[in-house]
């Protein structure tokens, strides 16, 4: 969806395809190519606004890929990532290997130290509003 939007061509279109008409950078706007593809996307079922377009391609552009992920935490948990990830990993070409589920979980570990990714949202919360700590005051003689 967003490769179209800034280049006009599909991510599976081969090389040295032009681009589709309505997506022609060097024709229209990039606010005019994200309002086509929002109209595209609720004619095939997906409604959704040009400014939703316009924030998938932005946050795409700032993070890569990664950007265009649902951040929001889901309460899954790390059993079913993993399971999820090895899904998506074994039908990826070319094929990547799988690590042991043993290491899986230590990078899940890892990368959710201290976030609290499978616990609740009213947990994260509570302690993202935590004071940082309290203040020591150095003693000092003049």
């Amino acid at each position: 969806m967003v490769g179209e939007v800034l280049r006009g061509l599909s991510p599976d279109s081969p090389p040295g395809t032009a681009p589709r008409p309505d997506y022609d950078p060097g024709r229209w706007s990039l606010a005019r190519r994200e309002q086509v593809k929002a109209a595209e996307l609720a004619a095939a079922g997906h409604p959704v606004s040009a400014a939703t377009v316009k924030r998938h391609r932005q946050r795409y552009q700032a993070r890569g890929v990664v950007g265009l992920v649902d951040h929001r935490v889901d309460r899954r948990r790390a059993g079913f990532v993993l399971w999820r990830t090895e899904q998506i990993l074994a039908g990826s070409d070319p094929p990547v290997v799988v690590p042991s589920r043993r290491t899986l979980y230590r990078l899940f570990g890892r990368l959710a130290h201290g976030r609290h990714v499978t616990g609740s949202a009213r947990a994260r919360r509570s302690l993202a509003a935590r004071p940082d700590g309290p203040v020591l005051l150095t003693p000092s003689v003049a």
